[in-house]
C-alpha cells in the first residue's frame, strides 16, 4: 500500500472519531440546553482538537508543532467551523437540527483534508528556498 493510501485510511479513521465526538458533543450541549450555534461550535472544537493531535502522530508523522504549524492547523479549523457554523445556520429550522450538522461534516472534512494535507502537515522541503540558485543565477552561471 502507498503512504498516499495509507495516509488517506488513516486520515478517514481519525476523520470519523473526530465526527462522532463532534456529533456526540453536539447533541449532549443541545439537550442541556445550549443555543445550536454555540453547540455546533463546541462541538467542532472537541473534534478538532483531537483531529489535530491523531493526524499529526498518526496520520501523517509530522514533525514536532512549530509556529507555522499550529498557526497553519488554527486558520484552517477556522475554516472548517465557519463552514459548519454557516450550513448549520442556514438549515437551521428548514431541515431537522441534526440534518444541519450532518451535512455540514462531509462539506468541512472535504476542505480541511486538502488544506491539512497540503498545508499544515506537509513535509518539510528537502531544499529550502534560500539554498536554491535563482533563475537569474544559473543562467550567470552556465
Amino acid at each position: 500500500m502507498s503512504q498516499v493510501a495509507k495516509q488517506f485510511g488513516r486520515f478517514v479513521v481519525v476523520g470519523a472519531s473526530n465526527t462522532l465526538l463532534s456529533l456526540a458533543v453536539y447533541v449532549l450541549l443541545l439537550a442541556v440546553g445550549l443555543p445550536y450555534l454555540l453547540a455546533a461550535g463546541v462541538g467542532f472544537a472537541a473534534g478538532a482538537a483531537n483531529g489535530y493531535l491523531l493526524n499529526r502522530w498518526w496520520t501523517f508523522s509530522a514533525p514536532p508543532a512549530s509556529r507555522r504549524q499550529v498557526a497553519a492547523y488554527l486558520a484552517v479549523q477556522l475554516i472548517g467551523l465557519l463552514i459548519t457554523v454557516g450550513v448549520v445556520d442556514l438549515l437551521h429550522g428548514r431541515a431537522p437540527v441534526l440534518v444541519g450538522q450532518a451535512v455540514a461534516v462531509p462539506l468541512a472534512t472535504v476542505a480541511m483534508f486538502s488544506l491539512n494535507r497540503t498545508w499544515t502537515f506537509r513535509a518539510p522541503a528537502r531544499f529550502p528556498r534560500t539554498e536554491l540558485a535563482t533563475d537569474e543565477e544559473a543562467r550567470a552561471h552556465a
